[in-house]
């Protein structure tokens, strides 16, 4: 694991697609869009049930890590399904002492109600931990607090040799915001052109992480 540093934090990369918190014991990730499989699906479109992996994924993170809290910068759902709602409110309920704080974001189409929600689940717009800040998506062009965000989606170029280029998601991380790559298998990707002056990246390449 490649463990970097970020306003005086420490950060473990997860092959994975997520982020470990270490003064703070937690996990980190965005954009899973669960139920997108089920949504190509229902529009004759077949697709592998890749939800049931990503959820799958998302336990096994859990039972490796034990983290006190799990961050989830939006997107967890693409649209509504209940097969993978129910998956999620398992995964939540089998973790009773972690806590679970997720941030809504744009594809969030399923609307949870307090009552609805385990005891260790929270969500709203945006969460606030020690001097950082998490939402789904940064609408201003800067911030006064470091800010964690998901929505992105960023993948980087990467000349593994003298011909041939490779495209991976990446951690991107700027001087007041870092932009968490997708976790989800399923989510397709934005192409960023890093400005090596202002901006560093951790690249996740399936087995490892390392940075440009």
């Amino acid at each position: 694991m490649l463990k970097i540093k970020i306003k005086n934090h420490h950060f473990y990369c997860l092959p994975g697609k997520a982020l470990f918190w270490e003064e703070e014991n937690t996990l980190m990730l965005a954009d899973v869009h669960l139920g997108k499989d089920s949504h190509f699906r229902k529009n004759g479109i077949a697709i592998p049930k890749v939800s049931q992996n990503d959820l799958l994924r998302m336990r096994k993170l859990l039972e490796n890590h034990q983290p006190n809290t799990m961050l989830i910068l939006g997107d967890l759902f693409h649209s509504y399904s209940r097969e993978e709602y129910e998956g999620f409110r398992e995964l939540v309920e089998a973790f009773p002492d972690t806590q679970f704080r997720y941030v809504a974001g744009n594809h969030d189409a399923l609307a949870l109600k307090k009552e609805d929600c385990p005891k260790n689940l929270w969500f709203g717009k945006e969460w606030e931990q020690r001097e950082f800040r998490f939402v789904h998506y940064i609408t201003e062009k800067s911030s006064e607090t470091f800010t964690f965000q998901g929505h992105i989606h960023p993948q980087v170029q990467v000349k593994l040799n003298r011909n041939q280029w490779y495209k991976f998601p990446a951690l991107v991380i700027q001087e007041d915001r870092a932009t968490l790559p997708a976790f989800g298998r399923f989510t397709g990707g934005y192409k960023v052109k890093l400005d090596k002056k202002k901006e560093r990246a951790v690249v996740f390449s399936g087995e490892e992480c390392f940075e440009l």
